[in-house]
Formats: C-alpha cells, structure tokens, sequence
C-alpha cells in the first residue's frame, strides 16, 4: 500500500496545525513502523527524542518543552507528563532525570506488556532521562 497525497500534508500542517493533517501523516507513518515513544499531554507541544545506546545498555531521552510564548520570551512549564516507550532488550535498574539547572531525580517506573512508563513530574524548558 502507497499513500499519495495531491498537496504537501507536512507543508499544510507545518502552517495550520489542523488536525486533519495531523491525522492523515500519523496514519501514513503508523502503516509502516511501530510506535517507540508516547507523551501524554500529546498536544505537540513537548517533544521526545529517545536514543538507544545497546552497547552501554541505555536510552538517553531528550525532552524539549516548546511551550513557548515568543513577546514575553516565557516558557510554560508542564508537569505530570506521562511518558511510554517500548521496552528495550536489556534489564533497567533506574530511570535518572536530569534537569538543565543540574538537578537530578530518580523516577520509579513500571514495565507492563513490553511497555516501560514512568512520569516525569515537572518540565520547565529541557530535561534528560537517563535510562539504564
């Protein structure tokens, strides 16, 4: 199955943030991979970028808060953010956040159905989790 679009789907929800975008580009992308990661609030405005690093068996994941207010340069913290990432091939023992201003915290986490998830309780600006 090839999916064909008469117009930039990217371009036009790039512009719009219309959902009916969203929606046709999460349907093509769902066709042929499966899900690694999932935020919730998914409102788009909090992005998670998982990299798996198999051969020191962890994942840093990035977190970026996009929630941005450009006039008054301000960013709307977020807190409680429910995160989902299919489980890795190694053993995890702790879940670390990092925050920018170098605090750190350990995170209790749950593996249920191949699925490990934790929540992260506050997102000011960026955040690492460190996986191992």
């Amino acid at each position: 199955m090839f999916y064909i679009f008469d117009e930039d789907v990217g371009k036009s929800y790039f512009e719009t943030y219309d959902v009916s975008y969203q929606n046709m580009l999460t349907d093509c992308i769902d066709q042929y991979t499966e899900p690694f990661i999932q935020l919730d609030p998914s409102d788009r405005k909090i992005i998670g970028t998982p990299y798996y690093q198999e051969d020191y068996e962890r994942i840093i994941l990035h977190l970026v808060n996009y929630d941005h207010i450009g006039f008054f340069d301000f960013i709307w913290p977020h807190s409680n953010i429910q995160v989902q990432l299919k489980q890795p091939d190694f053993e995890i023992n702790s879940i670390t956040l990092k925050n920018i201003d170098g605090s750190t915290q350990e995170l209790t986490f749950e593996i249920t159905d191949e699925i490990l998830g934790f929540t992260i309780p506050h997102l000011k600006d960026y955040a690492v989790i460190l996986i191992e």
